[in-house]
């Protein structure tokens, strides 16, 4: 609904208040309404600044790396069982090739990679046992580190891991000393760096 107030005020300024907008392009306009200084990007640096964009929206959506455990071991489940089950498309995978795209979707994020080895190793996959995590980081911390890597909160972090908030402050702390860092971007980066995101 209309304000009758600011409509009534439209209706009499409303031509001096549009004066001059004829003819402007409506991009000229915005950009002359922006704040100094004026920013520019050069076309070859636009895709740099599309990642920038789409790097802030992934920081500001709040679903992102929150997924309940549950969603992601049927995820998995239901992907293992989509490729060892014929489509008319194409045949059923064998179980072990069938195991490996499962790994690849894990090393590209698209499935949660504690998810894919508990459907593995329910299915009968011997599981690659990882020798030791870098810098001496434990499971639990490495839980904790991909979590934080994609934005959790202190509550969300205890909340995925049922653990306190203040538990969950503790395992960050004793990453950030084991791993030489003091931010959680800088976390982020080592876990990007060390290939700890799967």
């Amino acid at each position: 609904m209309l304000d009758p107030e600011a409509a009534g005020s439209f209706a009499k300024q409303g031509a001096s208040m549009l004066d001059g907008l004829e003819g402007a392009g409506v991009w000229e306009t915005v950009l002359s309404s922006e704040p100094e200084p004026h920013r520019t990007a050069e076309d070859s640096d636009l895709d740099g600044v599309a990642h920038a964009f789409a790097d802030m929206a992934d920081l500001q959506t709040p679903f992102k790396g929150h997924i309940p455990m549950p969603a992601r071991l049927l995820a998995a489940a239901d992907t293992y069982q989509a490729l060892t089950s014929g489509r008319p498309h194409r045949p059923a995978l064998e179980p072990a090739a069938a195991a490996v795209a499962l790994e690849q979707e894990a090393a590209a994020s698209r499935l949660d990679g504690p998810a894919v080895s508990a459907v593995l190793s329910a299915a009968g996959h011997a599981r690659k046992p990882r020798s030791s995590w870098p810098d001496g980081l434990t499971d639990r911390e490495i839980e904790v580190l991909r979590l934080i890597s994609r934005g959790a909160s202190l509550k969300e972090v205890g909340e995925a891991l049922v653990i306190s908030p203040r538990t969950a402050a503790h395992h960050i702390q004793h990453i950030y000393d084991k791993i030489g860092v003091s931010t959680r971007a800088a976390a982020a980066m080592y876990a990007m760096e060390h290939e700890l995101l799967g």
